[in-house]
């Protein structure tokens, strides 16, 4: 039996099932809040109080830095200190700042014998553009409910990621 590489991207649909709501849906939070206030660094500085997960504003990917919130301490104050003595921040990546390891992301789909793309409408770069490291011959699947603009060279399975993966999976081991 061939060895084959599957590498998958998910992006926030992948939570749907989970009760999680998505950033771009109809009952998305961008529908409670606008982007600009919880997505970007100048809308944290604005407003800290708006996020829950935190890490050290110097430091995002050391976990030494990193806080993980509970019911008891999800109040954080504004200004409060991580324990590199940075402002807290929250443990994402903002709208224009790099993402970490994306070239790791990269280097790991143009190895891809598969690429496989869970929960996303791939507009948001750049794990967007991850789509365009694949290999020519490497067949891309997309699982996603809603319909997305991806192109001719990836099919599509319109479905949740629990139904869109039982397919996937069906259509794989033919």
């Amino acid at each position: 039996m061939l060895m084959k590489k599957i590498v998958v991207l998910t992006g926030a649909g992948m939570s749907v099932e989970s009760g999680l709501k998505t950033f771009r849906d109809a009952d998305g939070l961008w529908e409670n809040y606008p982007v600009s206030k919880v997505a970007t660094h100048e809308g944290w500085l604005a407003d800290p109080t708006l996020v829950t997960k935190v890490c050290s504003s110097r430091d995002v990917d050391d976990p030494r830095y990193q806080q993980t919130l509970t019911p008891d301490n999800c109040e954080i104050e504004p200004g409060t200190k991580a324990g590199d003595g940075s402002l807290l921040r929250p443990f994402i990546v903002f709208f224009g700042e790099a993402v970490p390891n994306i070239s790791v992301a990269a280097e790991e789909v143009q190895e891809a014998d598969i690429l496989v793309i869970i929960g996303t409408s791939l507009v948001v770069y750049p794990a967007a553009g991850l789509l365009h490291y694949a290999r020519p011959d490497v067949p891309v699947y997309l699982i996603d409910p809603n319909p997305v603009n991806a192109g001719s060279r990836v099919k599509q399975i319109q479905k949740g990621a629990s139904e869109g993966m039982k397919e996937l999976s069906e259509l794989l081991m033919k």
